[in-house]
């Protein structure tokens, strides 16, 4: 995925302008996630040819609308113990460096902020919505997360070390999109990502509690969608 996904954007970029517009944005990200849908179509049509053998060692799946649920629960507790770290680590910054960091922590939403509403800005406020929760958990929590737990280090450590160890994967990937004071705040809320998907069996928790985050940070970072 992420080979494909650095493929996609390169191919992407020769249609852009080379300047930081939203279209340009647009652009990129989607040819990273295009790159990123490609290689979990060919995953989905490889498991309807051969199916995967029953894993042993899981726990009963939660049904669809429970996992839902369960999204919804993990957001409730998970975001505040986010936004208070990421408060924190702002002030920590602004104390070390003498000023405030900027309040919006991550460079597409900053963009977003600072662009206004449009036609190109509005397709990337669907887009980062919609997108990103459902490749990234593919990615993460879906095939890491769940390697890690088939794995003889799973059997061997347990859950919560396999969930730490993709969280911080998920930060490590997230360097240079998320200013540094929020990084903590992230590995935070990847644990609850996490701790949903372990705790239903299915990936429908954490692309819903992902989603519903995102969802949330774009109505509270960018003031122009409720006017």
């Amino acid at each position: 995925m992420l080979v494909a996904g650095l493929i996609g954007g390169s191919i992407a970029l020769e249609f852009t302008t080379g300047g930081i517009s939203l279209r340009d944005t647009v652009w990129a990200l989607g040819g990273l996630w295009i790159g990123w849908s490609l290689v979990v179509l060919a995953l989905l049509v490889s498991k309807a040819i051969r199916p995967a053998a029953r894993d042993s060692g899981a726990h009963r799946r939660a049904t669809l609308g429970g996992a839902c649920c369960m999204g919804v629960i993990g957001l409730l507790l998970f975001w505040p113990m986010t936004h208070a770290i990421v408060v924190l680590g702002a002030m920590v910054r602004g104390w070390v460096q003498g000023e405030p960091p900027d309040p919006v922590a991550h460079g597409v939403l900053e963009q977003l902020v600072s662009a206004g509403p449009s036609q190109w800005a509005w397709s990337l406020l669907l887009l980062v919505a919609l997108i990103p929760p459902l490749l990234e958990e593919v990615l993460y929590r879906g095939l890491v997360q769940e390697s890690l737990r088939r794995s003889s280090f799973g059997r061997a450590k347990g859950a919560w070390r396999c969930i730490i160890l993709t969280s911080a994967l998920f930060v490590f990937m997230h360097l240079g999109a998320v200013e540094v004071h929020a990084l903590p705040g992230l590995f935070v809320l990847s644990l609850g990502f996490g701790w949903v998907q372990a705790q239903t069996g299915r990936l429908a928790a954490a692309v819903t509690m992902h989603m519903l985050f995102n969802i949330g940070n774009l109505l509270l970072a960018v003031p122009w969608i409720t006017g």
